[in-house]
């Protein structure tokens, strides 16, 4: 098996031990966590993986961390609350043994919320590159969503899922968005941007809801795809209240 499997962890006990069971037989698997305080070690040291302790430093920098340790031409990179399907499993095998690494491979994923299988609005078409060769394996973009740079690459659509259960409820969803809020408003800050506009923060929120609910179908999904567009609504809001919240406060400590 010419595979590393990196995935990088914080208290991740509820899905973990889903996501290690559906890799490939013989794939070097690294978990690199930032901090768990749920039994996340215990299950890797049951299954058998590397697991590595590192400060988080962003979803980006993590991930390219752990490829330093990977020992295989080819890279997957999960997190862990994704797991392979079958189907998907297979090919991937398949892939690494025979395919030239000069390719990535954007697979589809398929997420959950609240036990059902989302297929429509924000969440019903995405595709995440993940299946990538080990030199080329680079991370870029601004946190929270930092994507791995396609360039020079040739990029190969996988309809073999990913499934991706990321909420244990609604409360843990509300937490991740703004924490994901806070996150953008501080990486915008160190770029630069301080001000903020909130007639037109609202403005794009309204967008995002209806582009999700209405022209992407959200409503086919009931209540989970009302759900998904209100929150996608409510992080935009958040991320600009972060970034005033950020603004002002550092405005004040120079005074």
């Amino acid at each position: 098996m010419c595979l590393s499997v990196v995935i990088i962890t914080l208290n991740a006990s509820r899905t973990l031990r889903k996501t290690l069971q559906s890799l490939p037989q013989g794939a070097q698997i690294i978990v690199v966590d930032s901090g768990s305080t749920d039994s996340t070690q215990e299950i890797c040291i049951q299954q058998g993986v590397e697991f590595h302790y590192k400060q988080w430093t962003g979803f980006g920098p993590q991930r390219e961390a752990a490829a330093k340790l990977c020992i295989h031409p080819w890279i997957l990179y999960l997190d862990a609350d994704e797991w392979l399907s079958p189907e998907l499993r297979e090919q991937i095998t398949h892939i690494v043994k025979t395919d030239a690494t000069d390719t990535a491979y954007k697979i589809r994923r398929l997420s959950y919320l609240q036990g059902k299988l989302i297929r429509c609005g924000d969440w019903g078409k995405d595709y995440v590159t993940r299946l990538v060769p080990k030199e080329k394996a680079k991370w870029i973009g601004a946190e929270p969503h930092p994507r791995i740079e396609e360039k020079h690459l040739h990029v190969v659509k996988v309809d073999n899922p990913i499934y991706h259960d990321p909420y244990a409820n609604l409360q843990q969803y509300e937490e991740k968005i703004r924490a994901y809020a806070r996150t953008w408003a501080l990486c915008q800050y160190s770029s630069g941007m301080t001000e903020t506009h909130f007639p037109w923060a609202l403005t794009k929120a309204a967008w995002r809801w209806f582009r999700g609910y209405i022209l992407r179908a959200g409503f086919l999904d009931g209540k989970q795809g009302w759900l998904i567009a209100t929150m996608s609504a409510k992080m935009v809001i958040y991320k600009h209240l972060e970034l005033k919240q950020l603004t002002k406060t550092r405005k004040t400590d120079l005074c």
